[in-house]
């Protein structure tokens, strides 16, 4: 079968088998990481009950407790972590699950995580920690959250900056971005 669905040369898929990626999709589906980040807490469980391996990861490095986090799905996180899943697993971006719900805000999980032994300061590839992540999207109660568990402020990500630096140039990027031209004028007198 020659691989033509109207993509140029430098396509992904290109050398890619069409079943190949069809398998990997199905063992996606198959996996604990589908029922995780769909919140199917009954198939979660179903599938630890015949003998899947919680620490079991994807092609990205992703187990089936990134999924749930980054979701919110508080109960399968639970289920996860007291069937042994590690909450410092990381994806091949050295992501966590912390990681991943800070990026969302999920903020439930976020405290199911560290009890169950998250890192607080986890660094990954960018050298951003999960406080980084939560600043990065505006994640308020997620950022206060991790700071007040103890997470550092002072880290900086490889691109030089702290998670405070990054939230509150979020901050003030969002607040100057819906002002007029004269309350923009007006707020950068003030901040002279």
């Amino acid at each position: 079968m020659s691989h033509n669905h109207s993509h140029t040369e430098a396509c992904q898929c290109a050398g890619k088998s069409q079943f190949g990626q069809s398998l990997d999709e199905l063992e996606f589906q198959r996996g604990l990481w589908s029922s995780a980040s769909s919140g199917n807490l009954s198939r979660v469980s179903s599938l630890i009950s015949s003998g899947r391996d919680v620490n079991e990861v994807d092609t990205s490095g992703y187990t089936a407790l990134h999924y749930a986090a980054r979701n919110g799905h508080v109960d399968i996180c639970r289920l996860l972590t007291s069937k042994g899943a590690s909450p410092n697993a990381r994806t091949k971006a050295d992501a966590t699950p912390l990681h991943r719900a800070a990026y969302r805000g999920n903020v439930k999980v976020i405290e199911l995580l560290i009890a169950a032994g998250a890192t607080l300061d986890a660094i990954d590839d960018e050298g951003m920690t999960p406080l980084h992540k939560a600043a990065s999207e505006r994640q308020n109660d997620a950022f206060e959250f991790l700071s007040q568990q103890g997470a550092s402020t002072e880290l900086k990500d490889k691109k030089g900056r702290t998670a405070s630096e990054i939230m509150n140039r979020k901050f003030r990027s969002y607040d100057l971005g819906v002002m007029s031209p004269t309350r923009f004028h007006c707020a950068t007198s003030l901040m002279r």
